[in-house]
């Protein structure tokens, strides 16, 4: 296992290793970060929540950010993401390749229905920008992925 300070080191991890998985908390049912040969990927966590947002309905995090502390810093501003799974030591970016829904997935959705864009580390250490309509593709098979689309 890698450990990776940024992003940017992870990138430059990629393009050194032939096989690489990304690997989040560790929290996935089955076996998506166990890699017989290469190296898994691991991004240092964020203790705390550093999230931006341009307006009040959306926040842009780290994709090693836990959900348990993603909610902790929107509890403390009085908001709440409208799907909550029930793994708060997940992180967001495992959330999403897992397409992750909580108890009102029948009214809210799952992850798929509250991302609005991220960024990909592709295999060959290249990051791309995707979202609904750009790399849309990448999109949709990102969300849902268990990590295997970069």
């Amino acid at each position: 296992m890698i450990r990776c300070a940024d992003s940017t080191e992870a990138s430059q991890q990629a393009k050194e290793s032939k096989l690489w998985l990304p690997r989040g908390a560790g929290c996935s049912y089955g076996d998506a970060a166990i890699l017989d040969q290469g190296h898994l990927l691991l991004l240092d966590r964020p203790q705390v929540s550093e999230t931006s947002s341009e307006n009040s309905d959306s926040v842009i995090v780290s994709s090693a950010l836990t959900l348990r502390n993603l909610l902790s810093t929107l509890a403390s501003e009085g908001l709440t993401l409208p799907v909550v799974p029930g793994v708060l030591d997940a992180t967001v970016g495992g959330l999403i390749a897992a397409d992750a829904h909580g108890k009102n997935h029948l009214n809210r959705g799952s992850f798929r229905d509250i991302t609005d864009s991220f960024q990909v580390l592709l295999s060959s250490g290249e990051v791309v920008d995707c979202d609904r309509s750009h790399n849309q593709e990448l999109f949709e098979g990102t969300i849902g992925g268990v990590g295997l689309t970069g």
